[in-house]
């Protein structure tokens, strides 16, 4: 479900393009069309040098996973389109990453909150306006493609992003301009594979009964052992012994069919199975509704029309049959981003994959999972680097020999003082917890080494239990991702016997808050100094504790006071 968008164009038919977003309609900067659209034909048909780019940039693939790794290109078409709220112009291009299959062959471009369209409009300059801000976050330089609240939207700042999208619907239609629209984009699905892997299909043919299903006493139909494996592709039709059976109906000579099912047929329940694979007498029990749905799903892009559409079909079946409860199989879905190697997307049939063993075995497990953690956002593309890998093994030695000098020194929590180092620690922790919660496991990663640098700052001598502060909720938040060194630090620190059993960071809001505050002197309105004091301090000890500051002494020397101006938590002036 969705809306549909109409967008004038000065000089051609108007653009109609479809979103599920349309609350970022405000940050749309660019329309881009596919190379078969009407505006890139009328583009080409009067520019030879627009048709040798659509024949150069030309995407053969239309598999979701190659056109998110494509590089993009684009052509400027001499259309201009006018935005439907706004009014203004908007430029119009030829783009090989928008597909005549999809949708309407265009799209509403919002570079701010999509990572293909941010992409597309850095390489080519082009405005990126964010209008969402996250609900519990600032904006940030982040692609943010979640819900929030609306920004450098106008009239719909600050509504929140359901709000925005019933607003610029109604306004849309006031204006004919756009309407609610539901559209699918739905094949059938052919489930059999001429492979030899895969479920045998139990379908028997026999020239007397015509197609006839297996019987139930003899399921499941297992895969034959013996079938000579050679450079073809191994179907089961070359196994004759396999391929001859009796008919069900009329024990006649009959063939078994010879295709194997799409091995999605078995992805799109296996969740279920999961959590009651003991049960023998039934598919599932009562435990699939405890565990089901899924928490959270995460998957390439690649399964966006595949195995998660098919899991949704089968979901809905085992519903309407009563063998679960839910309607949807998982709660919330990360696509990732894919892996390249010199900007050519990781794969076997390209023939470019690392093998990540002889990495793992040179650095260990834990640098190459920071290095793939730390490298992108988990829903963005990952370029592969080896030097990479080589920065994450050299800030893991570093933590590991900061960390084993702080071995024997004293740790006592109750000797803490809330300093500003101690609140700029649990401002990065709090910043961690959250991006945890949303997957940002590159920001943690950005966090830890944050937290580092503070403590190898502070003097070890004074700030001994300041620096494990710092040790404990470090190897706290990198746990989850470099578990073997966080764990053995975290032993030999002596903070515990198991790292993963010894609680998270939970930052309270007495956490954040200093217990002083930094003071402006001036004399006769001229800046002295600046100095801290405890927050609670009165007027009367705060104006002599002023008069002693040295540089306050020697400034006013042997002249006397006339008086002295207070302003709370902020200043004092003193009148000579």
């Amino acid at each position: 479900a969705g809306v549909e968008i109409k967008f004038k164009v000065k000089g051609a038919s108007d653009i109609k393009v479809f979103t599920t977003r349309v609350d970022t309609l405000m940050g749309n900067t660019f329309l881009a069309v596919s190379f078969e659209h009407e505006i890139a034909k009328l583009t080409a048909k009067s520019n030879p040098d627009c048709a040798a780019f659509i024949k150069q940039h030309k995407v053969n693939s239309t598999a979701e996973a190659d056109i998110a790794t494509t590089e993009k290109f684009g052509y400027l078409s001499p259309f201009i389109a006018y935005h439907p709220i706004t009014g203004k112009e908007i430029p119009i291009w030829l783009a090989n990453y928008v597909l005549d299959t999809y949708g309407t062959g265009a799209i509403m471009a919002v570079p701010a909150h999509d990572v293909r369209d941010n992409e597309f409009a850095k390489k080519y300059e082009l405005d990126i306006i964010p209008v969402i801000r996250p609900v519990s976050s600032k904006i940030s330089d982040d692609i943010y493609t979640g819900d929030g609240h609306l920004i450098n939207s106008d009239k719909y700042n600050e509504m929140t992003s359901n709000e925005a999208k019933e607003a610029i619907v109604n306004d849309l239609v006031k204006n004919d301009a756009g309407k609610s629209k539901v559209q699918y984009r739905l094949n059938d699905w052919g489930v059999s594979r001429q492979r030899y892997w895969g479920c045998p299909i139990p379908i028997i043919h026999c020239e007397n009964c015509g197609i006839v299903p297996e019987d139930e006493a003899n399921l499941p139909v297992l895969l034959p052992k013996d079938l000579e494996i050679s450079d073809s592709i191994p179907t089961l039709a070359k196994h004759e012994k396999f391929m001859q059976v009796r008919c069900p109906k009329c024990n006649g000579p009959a063939r078994r069919d010879p295709d194997t099912f799409d091995t999605f047929v078995d992805s799109s329940w296996y969740y279920f199975r999961y959590t009651c694979n003991d049960q023998t007498a039934k598919i599932l029990d009562n435990r699939v509704n405890y565990w089901a749905p899924v928490d959270q799903y995460i998957g390439g892009v690649e399964h966006a029309i595949l195995h998660l559409l098919y899991a949704r079909f089968f979901c809905k079946a085992f519903r309407s049959l009563n063998l679960v409860e839910c309607s949807e199989p998982f709660k919330a879905l990360l696509t990732q981003g894919m892996v390249l190697k010199d900007g050519i997307k990781m794969s076997k049939s390209k023939n470019n994959i690392v093998a990540p063993m002889p990495l793992v075995d040179k650095y260990g497990a834990d640098t190459v999972r920071m290095f793939i953690t730390f490298a992108a956002p988990p829903e963005q593309s990952l370029e592969w680097s080896e030097h990479g890998v080589e920065g994450s093994f050299k800030f893991l030695r570093k933590l590991w020999e900061f960390s084993r000098k702080m071995i024997g020194t004293c740790y006592d929590p109750k000797n803490i003082k809330k300093s500003k180092t101690f609140i700029q620690i649990n401002e990065i922790l709090q910043q961690a917890n959250y991006d945890y919660e949303r997957l940002q496991f590159n920001t943690i990663i950005a966090a830890v080494m944050k937290i580092f640098n503070i403590i190898v700052k502070c003097d070890r001598s004074n700030e001994s239990d300041l620096i494990h502060y710092g040790l404990v909720n470090l190897l706290r938040i990198i746990a989850p991702v470099c578990p073997h060194i966080a764990h053995k630090l975290w032993t030999d620190l002596n903070y515990g016997k198991n790292i993963f059993f010894d609680g998270w960071p939970k930052i309270s809001k007495e956490d954040l808050e200093s217990n002083s505050v930094n003071i402006v002197v001036q004399i006769n309105g001229k800046k002295v100094c600046q100095c801290e004091f405890n927050a609670t301090i009165k007027n009367e000890e705060l104006q002599l504790k002023v008069q002693e500051i040295p540089k306050v002494k020697k400034a006013v020397n042997e002249k006397s006071i006339k008086k002295i101006i207070v302003v709370p938590n902020r200043l004092v002036n003193i009148v000579v």
